[in-house]
C-alpha cells in the first residue's frame, strides 16, 4: 500500500536523521556465536539486549503519543490509534492497548518515560498506573511500584485506590404464568377408570 510505504520511509529517515534507531532492521543471528558464550558473557549480553530495548520501548511511545495526538492514523484509513496500532504496525491487542494506555500518560507526565528507559515499571504495571498518576503523587507511586509484578500493582493500586462496594441489587422476578387447570381425571392419559356398569332393567311383563 502506497500510504503504508511512504510512513515506513519517513520513520525511517527520521531515525537516521536523529541517529537513533526507531526502526528494527532485520539481520541474521549466527547463532553459533551466542553458543560460543560464557555463562557470564550470555547474560551480559543479555542484559545489555534488554537495556537497548528499554530505550527503544520509550523512543516508541513518545512517537506514538504524537501520533495518536495528531490522529494521523485517520490519514491511513484507520478508524482508531489501536486499529492503526493492530493493522499498520503490527501489535498483538494486548501491547497495543498497554502502549497507547501509556503513550497518552507520557504526554501528561514525561517521568514515566524515565521509568520505561530504566526499567523501574514495566509497560503492563504502568498501564495500571497509569490513571491514578498525578503530577503531586507520580514520583512516589512510582518508586512504591518499582520492580513490582503486575498482581502486585493492582493490589497497590487497590489500597490506595479502592473501589466503592457494589451495592446489592434486588430484582424482583417475573410472575409465573398461570399454571393451566389440571385435567379430568377421566381424560388422563394411560389411567384405567373404573366404569360401574349399569343397573339392569326389570324384565317386561
Amino acid at each position: 500500500m502506497r500510504y503504508r510505504d511512504e510512513f515506513s520511509t519517513t520513520l525511517i529517515g527520521a531515525a537516521r536523521s536523529h541517529r537513533t534507531s526507531y526502526v528494527c532492521e532485520s539481520f541474521a543471528i549466527d547463532r553459533s556465536v551466542v553458543e560460543s558464550l560464557s555463562s557470564s558473557d550470555l547474560l551480559s549480553a543479555t542484559r545489555e539486549l534488554v537495556r537497548k530495548c528499554r530505550g527503544v520501548e520509550a523512543e516508541l511511545l513518545v512517537h506514538l503519543g504524537e501520533i495518536d495526538e495528531r490522529r494521523l492514523y485517520l490519514d491511513w484509513a484507520f478508524s482508531s490509534m489501536f486499529a492503526f496500532c493492530v493493522g499498520e504496525l503490527g501489535f498483538s491487542e494486548d501491547a497495543a492497548c498497554n502502549r497507547i494506555a501509556v503513550a497518552r500518560a507520557v504526554r501528561r507526565m514525561p517521568v514515566i518515560v524515565e521509568a520505561v528507559r530504566s526499567g523501574q515499571v514495566h509497560l503492563a504495571g504502568l498501564r495500571v498506573l497509569a490513571p491514578h498518576l498525578t503530577t503531586d503523587n507520580q514520583g512516589k507511586v512510582l518508586a512504591e511500584a518499582a520492580g513490582k509484578s503486575k498482581r502486585e500493582i493492582e493490589e497497590l493500586v487497590a489500597r490506595h485506590w479502592p473501589q466503592p462496594p457494589v451495592p446489592a441489587v434486588v430484582r424482583k422476578l417475573p410472575d409465573r404464568p398461570n399454571s393451566p387447570p389440571e385435567a379430568s381425571p377421566a381424560f388422563l392419559f394411560g389411567t384405567a377408570i373404573p366404569v360401574t356398569p349399569p343397573e339392569s332393567s326389570p324384565a317386561l311383563p
